[in-house]
């Protein structure tokens, strides 16, 4: 018995972690291999997962130039007694 669209959808992530039985994913695998949209989901999600993966080692926190350039800025252009910007 073939996979629809839907039940590619419904078993994707169990597909990639591996955790479906032969059969199924054998199923998948032709689906995936025949239906072009299919194929195309399944490669922009295995994308997705590597670059949040990838992602994971960039430091989050801003560099420290760019914290004391954005502090300098607000210095210089905030206006105490109104709180308000004074950038024209």
């Amino acid at each position: 018995m073939m996979l629809t669209c839907e039940d590619v959808n419904d078993f994707l992530a169990a597909y990639l972690d591996g955790d479906i039985p032969e059969d199924l994913r054998r199923r998948f695998d032709m689906h995936v291999a025949r239906c072009s949209v299919c194929g195309a989901y399944l490669n922009q999600y295995r994308n997705t997962i590597e670059l949040t993966r990838d992602s994971a080692f960039l430091d989050p926190e801003p560099p420290e130039a760019l914290v004391e350039m954005t502090l300098e800025f607000l210095r210089n252009h905030w206006d105490e007694e109104d709180g308000q910007s004074r950038i024209d």
